[in-house]
């Protein structure tokens, strides 16, 4: 499905994200957001138009077939001027690159039927820990199909998706399995658009379902939940790159005013103060896009790389972007926090991301529990 690394696709992507990102991202910035606004669709369109949401999907069945790191280069790029923006590319990509590991099943037929539609977006649980996101619903083995019932709350793109991609336990409890799920079916219940902290241009809401499907909106795969884990631990990098792309518009933005801004008869940027803020940012982005290289580097050349090693990196680059975008805040002084410029955004886009792919304090023990179990194999 990866090309590998190629310096003139990355940088070809990279100036497609970059001419995107600056000529259609940056004229729809408003001072309000979603849902105080429409969503954004134009620029949905133009993302699929791009291939963005394909990225991942093979050739073969209409993608681009390209590597993780083009994924990267792409959310970053964008990330640079909207965090949401390029969140609502790396959720796309996210479902459509399972769909596409599981596209031999039935179930495909649904989600291909639906990309006719206008803006066929899939909805997602990226905001859950991925073991725990199935035990919110219940599927019960039915005559000709399934009956499920429970909730998953704040789902990625419910409020304009078309379909979503739910986990849920199977009726005995010992197994777990994936479902594609057409919203419009009886019983499903899409909430009101909620207001997050951060993204906000990326709307999220309530599923409820009490519904009767049919057997082939299981992805059929005998070991789906496992691939669905798999594809998680390998897109916590891409979420590392959307706060680093944040970090680095965040950084752009400081350092520009420091120049332009006078005080005491020089610009700003010659400030011990201001100097340092800028630095601990720098460095940052410095630290980030290497450990981000390094593992991305390791995964696509199918090294071995432990799933606790993604969520460390997805861990210090969110914490990082989340602290350091608020001294890119404190360079614009009191400007920064006004809605006329993207620092106080940005900096809420930051915080928000921490929650991608469950909590950090949950991550933070998932690391533990993965490595204790690496160390329980190894005979003393």
């Amino acid at each position: 499905m990866a090309h590998g690394f190629h310096a003139e696709e990355l940088a070809a992507f990279r100036e497609v994200a970059r001419r995107f990102a600056c000529g259609s991202v940056r004229p729809s910035l408003s001072s309000s957001e979603f849902p105080f606004v429409p969503f954004a669709g134009e620029l949905a369109d133009e993302m699929e138009s791009l291939g963005f949401f394909d990225i991942l999907v093979p050739e073969k069945q209409g993608g681009l077939g390209q590597s993780l790191h083009a994924l990267h280069t792409i959310v970053e790029e964008i990330a640079t001027v909207d965090g949401s923006s390029a969140f609502l590319a790396f959720s796309q990509a996210f479902g459509r690159y399972l769909l596409a590991t599981f596209s031999q099943n039935p179930h495909h037929t649904l989600y291909v039927q639906s990309r006719h539609e206008h803006r066929a977006l899939i909805a997602t649980a990226l905001l859950h820990q991925p073991e725990d996101a199935g035990e919110y619903l219940r599927a019960t083995p039915v005559s000709g199909g399934y009956r499920l019932d429970g909730a998953i709350d704040s789902m990625v793109c419910l409020p304009v998706a078309s379909t979503a991609l739910v986990p849920a336990v199977l009726g005995d409890g010992l197994e777990d399995a994936l479902f594609l799920l057409d919203l419009r079916t009886d019983g499903v219940q899409v909430g009101e658009p909620l207001l997050g902290l951060g993204l906000r241009g990326c709307p999220l809401a309530d599923l409820r379902i009490s519904a009767r499907v049919d057997s082939s909106t299981r992805l059929a795969h005998p070991d789906a939940m496992n691939h669905y884990r798999m594809a998680i631990d390998r897109f916590r990098l891409a979420a590392a790159s959307i706060s680093l792309g944040i970090l680095r518009g965040s950084y752009q933005e400081a350092l520009a005013y420091a120049h332009d801004r006078h005080q005491g008869k020089r610009p700003i940027i010659h400030h011990d103060m201001v100097r340092e803020l800028l630095s601990g940012m720098a460095s940052w982005i410095d630290v980030g896009s290497a450990a981000l290289a390094h593992t991305t580097q390791k995964l696509e050349s199918g090294q071995p790389v432990e799933a606790s090693q993604t969520i460390s990196v997805q861990e210090l680059v969110t914490h990082a972007v989340a602290r350091a975008t608020t001294d890119g805040v404190q360079v614009l002084g009191g400007y920064g926090y006004m809605k006329d410029n993207g620092q106080e955004r940005r900096m809420r886009d930051a915080k928000q991301l921490q929650s991608i792919l469950g909590s950090s304090p949950m991550r933070r023990m998932e690391v533990m529990v993965r490595r204790l179990d690496r160390a329980d194999s190894i005979p003393s």
